[in-house]
């Protein structure tokens, strides 16, 4: 009797587990992903063959969102759904140091990384010297030309695919004390920068105080007194509130500094190259979507946190870039011709000329 009630256990465990067993959905690209908590991830990824996962540190309204939700729009239609972006905003896959380690690694796909790239290929330190750009034109020129695929192309050495260059824009100074109205006004500042040396060299050749601190911890940061403030896009100081604790606002877009595409090269090279070649169309029309977003939202922006109480300070550019020269140059002596191309400076120099 005994027996007999262990074999019909026995039979009853091994139809549970083939039940179980033949539920269990169908690995369908190299990310398959449950969408969980992602506040905006978008849909259709059941049926695609490719699955990519995709994080970023903004919030769902934010363009590099905006931007990634109409990509995977484009990519659904030009592939008849066979890729499809699953989206992760709010820094859910980690901060932008971590993102690149992980699409390095190839445990996240996709990951929309600025300056923490620099310590991992030493070339994107260019995009940490002050005042190399004079508009977004200027930018665009370099970055999606010749110069800037090279760069992309380059990022495969550490075994990652640069795929375009997407905005975050010029950085603006903004603290929680007094206006800033020169660079050296921010002499005696705690100062959140970048995990990056050249932005802790630029302040503290101005006197600040600077600290290297996530993106993540900025809000709480200037909350809680760490830091007086930092600087970065009228877009993610509007859209994460920033201007709530630290409502000086300086507009001295000292900084262009674009966000890079990355892809994990093993993600890239799961797909055939018919599909990697609609992968990248999609990629830079949606890098052009954003942009113009990042553009057309800017000056409304302004004017919200100015009713709202913000000191909006806008600077004469040409006064800020003399004040500020020897803090440029300190950096510059830092980087260049180690990190940094002198020939790469005087080519962006050379057609910035028609942007001045």
């Amino acid at each position: 009797m005994r027996t007999t009630s262990r074999i019909a256990a026995l039979i009853i465990a091994a139809i549970i587990a083939c039940s179980l067993t033949a539920c269990r959905p169908k690995e369908t690209g190299p990310s398959t992903t449950t969408s969980g908590n992602n506040s905006g991830s978008t849909g259709g990824t059941a049926s695609a063959s490719y699955v990519f996962k995709a994080g970023h540190v903004q919030p769902a309204t934010h363009p590099y969102h905006t931007g990634l939700v109409y990509m995977n729009e484009l990519l659904q239609e030009r592939t008849g759904g066979q890729v499809a972006l699953d989206i992760y905003p709010s820094s859910q896959l980690g901060a932008e140091r971590e993102l690149v380690e992980s699409v390095q690694m190839g445990t996240v796909d996709i990951g929309l990384v600025t300056s923490p790239l620099a310590n991992f290929d030493t070339s994107w330190y260019l995009f940490d010297m002050p005042g190399i750009f004079y508009t977004k034109e200027h930018a665009y020129e370099f970055l999606d030309g010749e110069r800037g695929q090279e760069m992309l192309d380059n990022l495969a050495s550490i075994n990652i695919k640069g795929v375009s260059f997407w905005e975050t824009g010029f950085f603006n100074i903004f603290v929680n004390e007094r206006a800033i109205e020169t660079p050296q006004d921010v002499a005696g500042m705690t100062i959140r920068v970048m995990e990056n040396d050249a932005y802790i060299k630029y302040f503290s050749e101005l006197g600040a105080n600077p600290v290297p601190m996530a993106y993540s911890e900025v809000f709480t940061g200037i909350q809680n007194g760490t830091v007086n403030g930092t600087l970065i896009p009228i877009a993610a100081i509007y859209m994460n509130q920033f201007y709530t604790v630290a409502p000086y606002i300086t507009r001295s877009q000292n900084w262009y500094c674009p966000v890079t595409f990355l892809m994990s090269m093993d993600a890239w090279n799961s797909m055939p190259s018919d599909l990697q070649e609609a992968f990248q169309e999609c990629a830079n029309e949606a890098r052009d979507y954003m942009r113009q977003e990042l553009t057309n939202s800017e000056e409304d922006q302004v004017a919200e946190m100015t009713a709202a109480g913000c000191t909006i300070t806008e600077v004469n550019k040409e006064d800020w870039r003399r004040l500020e020269a020897d803090a440029v140059q300190s950096v510059k002596d830092q980087f260049v011709g180690t990190y940094v191309d002198q020939e790469t400076l005087d080519y962006i120099e050379s057609i910035g000329e028609k942007y001045r």
